[in-house]
């Protein structure tokens, strides 16, 4: 059998994250739900907690450093950050993107921290099951490189073709 592979697509975004943070201002969590899959709000809602609490610890201590403080909260740079990754994959996916919405790509790190990307393609529902993702991993895979400094964050993905085995001719 003859493994046949190649590259799909492939897709970038630039995001500025001030206008994710101006969105998250203006809209509050319901522009958060319109963008994150379930998963990533939870991730979210810890870096919303972890900045809240940083904050309120670090408001009466001295400065220890001259460093310049981040332009943005963690919780938004993640934020500006998937939706540059999830626009770099429609862009990827083109028009085999269907009708997926952003709350169905789920972007997480795999255990050697390496960014990852999984999306439902309209055939199942946003609360899919290991075996349903795993359908969808075997008819796609795609890299990702996520990048973020000062305003602005980063996406690239490359999505492979769906590996299919193919018989030789033997002569």
């Amino acid at each position: 059998f003859l493994c046949m592979a190649g590259i799909q697509g492939i897709g970038t975004d630039i995001v500025h994250i001030g206008r994710v943070a101006d969105a998250v201002h203006r809209w509050g969590p319901r522009f958060v739900r319109k963008v994150l899959h379930p998963y990533e709000q939870a991730q979210y809602a810890a870096r919303t907690a972890t900045t809240a609490t940083s904050v309120m610890h670090n408001s009466t201590a001295a400065p220890t450093t001259t460093t310049q403080p981040p332009l943005h909260p963690p919780h938004i740079v993640y934020l500006a950050s998937r939706w540059a990754v999830k626009e770099a994959t429609y862009k990827a996916l083109g028009a085999q993107r269907g009708h997926t919405l952003f709350t169905q790509i789920r972007v997480f790190h795999n255990s050697a921290g390496q960014p990852q990307v999984e999306w439902d393609d309209g055939s199942t529902t946003t609360t899919t099951t290991t075996q349903q993702h795993q359908h969808v991993k075997d008819r796609q895979r795609a890299h990702v490189s996520i990048s973020h400094e000062n305003d602005y964050a980063l996406a690239f993905v490359v999505i492979e073709r769906p590996h299919y085995h193919k018989e030789q001719q033997l002569e």
